[in-house]
């Protein structure tokens, strides 16, 4: 076999073996999205409405928008979060386009005893929750969780692009890009954040496709196209967030710095043109509109004036320099609700762990490997690394202003895809030689097992609700459809023997119909062969938990329990139960009607 044969079968496997090595990167970067999507939806579901941070003023302006085709305005529409630019809230209008905006199902319900309502509260529910808001969504529950689905999805574009920057960077070792795709995916606080309705979520996604492009441009600097598309993202980004400044000075910086290790003014001048030209025409209206209303490209001032509560009041000192970088550090792992509900304190361990080991790592990387990279892969890492750092000082300098509010962690999710491939880089670093991919996986494994915990074990229980999903008459063994008074409606029911044979607990379903004009009493009456009652249990359903028929909202479902002893003799199959609602101070039933036929004061439970 000549030479030229076998350069030829040479560059055949080679080629055989990158596509084989591209294909299977492909298939667990898929793996990992379909997981996140799993997640992020889960998470979405189990936030009850409105318990994320400033979701309530993030669906007023989408409605304001829908409702009026305008933008709000700062002091005089009265909608919330009207200083941020729109195009967040204009996609989310888009979205939501089949939903009724005047169907008030679902809608929130402020919660006084909410504990930042400031009122003595201690309650962590700044809403009231009730069977209206839960799965199957109409009205406002189903405007909001469908704009809990776009960010979702625009959660689930940003892990792609981790891993596409990864492989821009590193494009031997795959693993470092899947590694950070999979920290991102797997972070509580991200899933958190992606599952509720926030314009983070877009700033998010277009701060990483612009990091994407700025690094793929590395490799074509001459390719204006590339960089025109940069000044593209940068304009969505100063559209949904003016923080996305940060982004935008990154990207000048890394053109800059190109500029001058090409020694080409003229190369400065092309790529600065192909940048700023979109970002100028893209953006120029919204500030020249904020100058026309407020008298300042930002609108800073009006914003100073309504939003004064959340503005510092006293000296920035380093006590609150500490307990800033506490809560940033465990609010960016997993700090739930409004800032209010806690992970274990074990997960906050291990995450200080993960960062110490994963910093480093990062540090020993940089005085053992960097000069091993292409002067190409060098400037990607810095450029990282200075995404993470201007993002943080960002940060600091806007905590000197503001208060606690500020203090989240979530304020560092832009630079979320660069400082996990920091990150993945230093894990990979620490990792043996021998199995570097086996304790990759370990590592990945440990995050999913996180993001599965929280909302199964920290969320949902903080949220505990008398009303029942609509989704539990789904699965009842008897349901039936019995209106009392036309308010109240028995939708079903379940018998439960104790073990021991010596009691029944017969398991009622109510849902209000209407507004209830009194807190009526159900008695169950257990009966025998002749009729006659063997036991009976009577009290106000929901009344053993301090949720008794006067306070339901409309469509609430409320589990009723009433344990009747059982007499020895009796013989279970001759058994009958009969239900009714009275009126406890005049005696008088309620009317029953099934299909709009009266059936009198009382119905027959089957018993099998």
């Amino acid at each position: 076999m000549n030479s030229v044969n076998q350069n030829h079968m040479l560059s055949v496997i080679t080629g055989n073996l990158l596509r084989a090595k591209a294909a299977g990167r492909k298939t667990v970067l898929l793996l990992l999205l379909v997981a996140y999507l799993a997640l992020a939806v889960t998470y979405s579901v189990v936030i009850p409405a409105w318990e994320s941070p400033d979701e309530v003023g993030h669906i007023a302006y989408i409605r304001h928008l829908r409702a009026t085709g305008s933008l709000p305005r700062q002091g005089v529409d009265g909608v919330p979060n009207a200083q941020h630019p729109p195009l967040y809230y204009a996609l989310a209008a888009l979205v939501t386009l089949p939903v009724d905006t005047n169907d008030t199902t679902g809608a929130r319900m402020p919660n006084p005893n909410f504990i930042w309502a400031g009122l003595g509260g201690s309650e962590p529910n700044a809403a009231l929750h009730h069977s209206a808001e839960t799965f199957p969504y109409g009205g406002q529950a189903l405007f909001l969780h469908l704009v809990r689905l776009m960010s979702a999805l625009m959660g689930l574009a940003t892990i792609g692009l981790v891993a596409g920057i990864g492989w821009i960077v590193f494009p031997e070792q795959p693993d470092i890009g899947l590694l950070a795709a999979a920290f991102v995916a797997f972070t509580p606080q991200f899933l958190f954040i992606t599952g509720s309705a926030n314009n983070d979520n877009l700033l998010i996604l277009t701060t990483t496709a612009t990091c994407f492009l700025v690094l793929r441009g590395l490799a074509r600097p001459e390719d204006m196209r590339g960089w025109l598309w940069v000044g593209v993202l940068l304009a969505l980004a100063l559209l949904t967030k003016s923080s996305a400044f940060v982004i935008c000075l990154a990207a000048g910086v890394a053109i800059g710095f190109l500029a001058w290790q090409k020694r080409s003014w003229r190369f400065f001048l092309q790529a600065g043109v192909a940048v700023a030209l979109p970002v100028v025409v893209g953006t120029g209206w919204w500030f020249w509109r904020n100058q026309m209303l407020y008298g300042d490209p930002l609108g800073w001032a009006v914003f100073r004036e309504i939003d004064a509560a959340n503005f510092r009041t006293t000296p920035f000192t380093a006590n609150d320099f500490r307990h800033f970088l506490t809560t940033q550090m465990n609010s960016f792992w997993g700090l739930f609700g409004w800032m209010n509900v806690w992970a274990p304190a074990w997960f906050y361990t291990l995450v200080r762990v993960f960062s110490a080991m994963a910093f480093g790592g990062f540090l020993l990387f940089l005085a053992r490997k960097f000069k091993s990279l292409t002067p190409r892969q060098q400037i990607a890492v810095w450029f990282l690394l200075a995404l993470v750092v201007s993002q943080e000082i960002y940060l600091i300098f806007a905590v000197q202003r503001f208060n606690e509010s500020w203090y989240q962690g979530r304020y560092l999710f832009p630079a979320i895809g660069p400082l996990f491939l920091l990150a993945s880089i230093g894990f990979h670093q620490l990792l043996p030689r021998q199995s570097p991919r086996q304790i990759a996986v370990v590592l990945a494994t440990g995050f999913l097992f996180a993001a599965m915990y929280m909302p199964i074990r920290v969320i949902a229980p903080a949220y505990p609700t008398i009303p029942q999903p609509k989704s539990v008459l789904w699965f009842l063994p008897n349901k039936t459809d019995y209106r009392f008074n036309e308010m109240i409606a028995l939708k079903g029911y379940r018998l439960e023997p104790a073990a021991d044979g010596n009691s029944l607990d017969v398991i009622l379903y109510w849902q209000a119909f209407a507004a209830a004009d009194f807190n009526y009493s159900a008695f169950v009456h257990l009966l025998d062969e002749s009729g006659q009652v063997v036991t009976q249990k009577d009290h106000a359903p929901g009344e053993d938990v301090g949720y008794p028929p006067l306070v339901w909202s409309l469509g609430d479902i409320v589990e009723d329990h009433h344990v009747l002893p059982l007499p020895d003799a009796l013989a279970a199959e001759r058994l009958q139960i009969r239900v009714g609602l009275y009126n406890w101070e005049s005696g008088q039933q309620a009317t029953v009607r099934e299909n709009g036929q009266e059936l009198g004061g009382f119905v027959i439970l089957n018993v099998k």
